[in-house]
């Protein structure tokens, strides 16, 4: 792992280096390189068989082909927007989503825990320090699990060894083709992208990387891998009811709200016994929820410890 690591990090310096000296002002070299290519065609107009202007027609097409598809991946993955790679080309509008979205992810004002309005870009920082501080800055004991709170054993025992099977490189090779090329980037810069297209040069180390993650049971964090994902996948069906409809695979996310539209309507008949709905609010649970009591849960239900761990 470490030696992947240590090859992409000293990669970088060359890569920077590479996109300055071939792409860089790439909004200029788009124009420029689109102004030389319609005086050409201007002038082939004028002798349509002279082969020098053929052949120089033909170059300027492949340059500016190429040119513009750099210049729309560099956007694509500035702007993060799917539509970008199937929408009509337009250079002025991308730039201008590109600034838009950086005046809406920013925040003028808020409110603190105390009510107070804040609007000074301090403030505004305290303010989320404060409220994450008191979400998620105290530890807290987990009490024993009562053995009838929860259904054990809902992995089958045929699980665990397919959980833990020894990973192989064409394993390893469709769960990185199954990430999207222009996903973002790692905290190390690269995307599933530049490992599809230099696998014949990175594949062994990338592969040697993974295996020593599933043999040491410890992840870099400058990496992550869709393996294990791609393995419990198989057997979330068995396990999910069938009330959660989301996040597993041949369900809906708006199965239960159909549901509830269903339920509602019925209240309104008029010979049944007094009934209610209660929402309830569960948005903070994935940031206040006890990493040891997820693990004490994981081993309840019949996974590895090796696979949670």
């Amino acid at each position: 792992m470490s030696q992947l690591l240590s090859k992409l990090r000293s990669l970088k310096s060359h890569l920077i280096a590479l996109h300055k000296s071939t792409y860089s002002d790439i909004a200029t070299r788009v124009k420029n390189a689109k102004a030389d290519l319609l005086k050409c065609q201007l002038e082939l107009q004028a002798s349509p068989l002279h082969p020098t202007l053929l052949h120089q027609s033909k170059a300027l097409l492949r340059s500016y082909i190429k040119l513009r598809k750099a210049e729309l991946l560099t956007l694509n993955q500035r702007a993060k927007m799917h539509h970008l790679m199937l929408d009509d080309s337009n250079s002025k509008y991308f730039y201008a989503r590109v600034t838009e979205r950086k005046h809406r992810s920013s925040i003028g004002s808020i409110h603190d825990i105390s009510g107070k309005l804040c609007t000074s870009f301090s403030e505004v920082a305290a303010a989320f320090i404060s409220y994450y501080m008191n979400l998620l800055g105290s530890d807290s004991v987990v009490k024993p699990i009562p053995p009838t709170l929860f259904q054990s054993g809902l992995f089958s025992p045929n699980a665990s060894p397919l959980l833990l099977a020894v990973v192989g490189d064409e394993e390893i090779r469709s769960a990185l083709a199954s990430i999207d090329n222009n996903s973002s980037p790692g905290i190390d810069g690269y995307n599933s992208g530049f490992f599809k297209d230099s696998w014949n040069v990175v594949g062994p180390d990338f592969c040697a990387a993974v295996r020593d993650f599933f043999q040491k049971g410890k992840m870099v964090k400058a990496t992550n891998t869709k393996i294990l994902a791609n393995r419990l996948k198989c057997f979330m069906g068995d396990v999910m009811g069938d009330e959660q409809a989301a996040f597993v695979q041949g369900r809906d996310i708006f199965d239960n709200s159909f549901l509830a539209q269903e339920l509602a309507n019925k209240y309104s008949r008029s010979l049944i016994t007094p009934r209610c709905i209660v929402k309830v609010d569960i948005k903070k649970a994935f940031d206040s929820v006890n990493w040891a009591f997820l693990h004490t849960c994981l081993i309840h239900y019949g996974l590895p410890p090796q696979f949670v761990k």
